[in-house]
């Protein structure tokens, strides 16, 4: 997960599946030629890459592989890894606890989940909410004091709320397609 879109390498293909102001989705498809590398890259493992830090990924195989990159803007990485990692005052955006955390089989699900809907171009609010949920659950499994199997929970009263706020929004407008943005801007006083 990055929080801006990455420059062109060299012997990657990238695919753009889903673009929004709230998530973009890519698949990246390495050719795998650098068998040596420090940062080896599994299935079950998610990597978290920051701003202007280089990364190198082994792969394990000749061949390469298939990546799946969550490109969120420095507002949606303030927000998701901010309930995790306190912000540093002089920081525009938060730094992640870890540079790769191992995931559990739901969280992969819904890795999968969200890269499947971005490709048949389901409806941009379902993409989104999958794509965040996942990397909320993957910033869950990087943290220490959750692990991966916890989840954050919410008041009853406040997730309530909440959604009868958005069923507000969304009910006289259910033939149109929304985004997440457009909910949180028409919810925001």
């Amino acid at each position: 997960m990055m929080p801006r879109t990455p420059p062109p390498v060299p012997g990657v293909a990238v695919n753009v599946l889903f673009r929004s102001a709230t998530v973009t989705i890519q698949d990246w498809c390495c050719r795998g030629a650098d068998r040596n590398a420090e940062e080896a890259a599994q299935g079950h493992v998610v990597v978290f890459c920051e701003p202007g830090q280089p990364y190198r990924v082994s792969h394990p195989v000749q061949g390469g592989d298939l990546c799946t990159l969550f490109v969120l803007p420095p507002e949606g990485v303030r927000q998701l890894v901010g309930r995790h990692v306190p912000a540093d005052a002089a920081q525009a955006t938060p730094t992640f606890l870890a540079s790769h955390a191992a995931i559990d089989c739901r969280t992969f699900l819904l890795h999968r989940v969200a890269r499947d809907a971005a490709i048949v171009g389901e409806d941009p609010l379902v993409v989104e909410e999958t794509a965040l949920g996942f990397v909320e659950r993957a910033l869950q499994a990087a943290d220490p004091t959750e692990g991966a199997a916890a989840a954050r929970v919410v008041p009853l009263r406040t997730a309530r709320d909440y959604a009868e706020r958005v069923r507000a929004i969304v009910a006289p407008r259910f033939r149109e397609r929304l985004s997440l943005v457009e909910i949180a801007h028409e919810d925001t006083p």
